[in-house]
């Protein structure tokens, strides 16, 4: 999927998480659970404005994250390939969904002593919208190796010739429109709730 595609859908899963957690989830000791393991205390409404902003800010970076193994420039290209193995490979797995968000984790839980806001959001918006890139990219022809290091990508539907082309008009005319239609609907059945959790 293209870089827009991605960023969208991020927005879409971090919307769609807020509208699930909701104040009474947002509390509860498995989540707390959940956050501890990176040192960053639950999620205690009301959510304040900059807990948002950075819930928000934190879904789009996770949602271009994985690719941070398609870089541009040679040196960056170079690093990429010892890193994160080329294109699709750790970063694109379970493995570097875990990694990436225990390195976001333990660097918010540092930040929010340092800044007051609450890193809880941001961190629940990064591994949203990383997970949304996965998720996105198995419905590409090439597939995604979620159970990296094994050799296998997988994909939605398994079948290569009903998935996405990345870049293609169905991606543009049909995956785009259906993720800005959920956008629609979730605020649609949930945008109440959400204004009144973080006033």
């Amino acid at each position: 999927m293209t870089r827009g595609t991605h960023q969208v859908g991020a927005f879409t899963v971090a919307l769609g998480a807020l509208a699930f957690l909701g104040p009474s989830t947002a509390g509860s000791h498995s989540l707390a659970s959940v956050l501890g393991l990176v040192g960053i205390g639950p999620v205690l409404p009301p959510v304040g404005w900059p807990s948002l902003a950075g819930f928000f800010v934190g879904a789009l970076l996770g949602g271009t994250a994985p690719d941070l193994d398609k870089p541009r420039n040679l040196w960056a290209r170079a690093l990429a390939h010892t890193a994160f193995g080329g294109h699709r490979h750790l970063s694109h797995s379970l493995v570097g969904l875990a990694l990436a968000s225990a390195l976001v984790g333990l660097v918010l839980g540092q930040l929010g002593r340092v800044s007051g806001i609450d890193p809880a959001l941001p961190f629940i918006g990064f591994v949203a919208g990383y997970a949304s890139h996965l998720v996105l990219d198995s419905l590409t022809i090439e597939g995604v190796p979620w159970l990296f290091p094994l050799p296998v990508y997988l994909g939605v539907p398994p079948w290569c010739a009903l998935r996405v082309r990345t870049g293609s008009l169905v991606e543009q005319l049909v995956v785009m429109p259906a993720l800005l239609a959920l956008i629609a609907w979730i605020g649609y059945h949930a945008g109440g709730s959400l204004v009144e959790w973080w006033k």
